[in-house]
């Protein structure tokens, strides 16, 4: 995972950092492949580090997730609520059906 910092009133430089992903340890946290993931309510918490940042102010922040961040936080969701996540997986591949269909008519016509 990556997240971006940008300026809120003003962009004066562009701040990248990668995010490692850690995993709770006896004594703390460890930087480790596989994070963390806990499911909150219907909220998915994923635990990381940020090395090296130091920013004052208000900042636009920007996460970037892979589409293997996303299989890793789906595959947790199933394992943690696996009922739940029958009709959370069905809804997302109905709406990828849906939008298959509407771009294949969409170039045929």
């Amino acid at each position: 995972m990556k997240m971006k910092f940008r300026g809120w009133s003003r962009e004066v430089h562009v701040h990248d950092h990668e995010i490692k992903p850690v995993r709770k340890t006896g004594s703390g946290y460890e930087v480790n492949k596989i994070p963390d993931v806990k499911i909150n309510n219907d909220e998915i918490v994923v635990l990381g580090r940020v090395a090296g940042l130091a920013l004052t102010g208000d900042f636009l922040v920007e996460l970037y997730l892979s589409s293997q961040d996303l299989s890793l936080l789906i595959q947790e969701k199933i394992a943690a609520e696996p009922i739940a996540s029958l009709a959370f997986i069905s809804d997302l591949q109905a709406r990828a059906l849906t939008a298959a269909l509407e771009l294949k008519s969409g170039n045929q016509a």
